[in-house]
């Protein structure tokens, strides 16, 4: 779908304000317009790698605003894995 931009800063961190096609202006955040954009898998529930879960978790303890426990850090069980999730279902939390 193609929409008319009727306001963009030259600053690429703020948002472009396009007109849809009812008519209405909406702000839209700039990635939103490249071509990768394009290629996102729309899901009705959301998966992430456990790499980028456990990246996210060490950021904010980094930051301090979360102490992980000993659970979150360990790697599950082969055990737990296999009895409560598929096979593929474990990589993408």
């Amino acid at each position: 779908m193609a929409l008319e931009v009727v306001a963009a800063s030259r600053r690429a961190t703020l948002p472009i304000t396009v007109r849809g096609p009812d008519g209405l202006d909406i702000r839209i955040p700039r990635w939103m317009t490249e071509p990768a954009a394009g290629h996102m898998v729309l899901a009705s529930t959301a998966t992430l790698a456990i790499t980028a879960l456990r990246a996210v978790a060490e950021l904010l303890a980094v930051h301090h605003l979360w102490t992980p426990s000993a659970s979150a850090t360990d790697p599950p069980s082969q055990t737990a894995t296999a009895n409560q999730e598929g096979p593929h279902e474990a990589d993408a939390l």
